[in-house]
């Protein structure tokens, strides 16, 4: 299996195998690294399940599931919900795992600003 992080606007996309993103993600924490967790973008969960050729009511509902799952986010960075690191934590990251081990696209993206974890 393997990780997809893309950048927000979907331009840059990287993936990495499981075991390296984990491998990653200690060597971070190892490293003094301060997470701030993932977030869980609203509008792009709903984007995500909308589907114009339903009902409204259909819809309404699949709001309220989107709206319950961001509400109840627990801001990992394992799970692959297109959750996003933020700008600022993504740059710590990247400061935290320069010069190891991590993939250079990684590295680079993580520089670059936010990032999401893709489905």
């Amino acid at each position: 299996m393997t990780y997809v992080f893309a950048s927000l606007d979907g331009a840059k996309r990287v993936e990495c195998e499981d075991s390296d993103w984990h491998s990653a993600l200690e060597s971070a924490r190892d490293r003094e690294w301060d997470t701030e967790g993932t977030a869980l973008d609203f509008q792009y969960q709903l984007d995500q399940a909308w589907d114009d050729t339903v009902d409204y009511t259909v819809n309404l509902m699949l709001m309220i599931q989107a709206h319950m799952s961001v509400l109840g986010w627990n801001g990992s960075y394992t799970e692959k919900e297109n959750q996003i690191i933020s700008e600022s934590d993504a740059y710590s990251l990247y400061r935290s795992l320069d010069e190891t081990f991590a993939g250079a696209d990684l590295l680079k993206l993580l520089a670059g600003g936010a990032v999401r974890i893709c489905k």
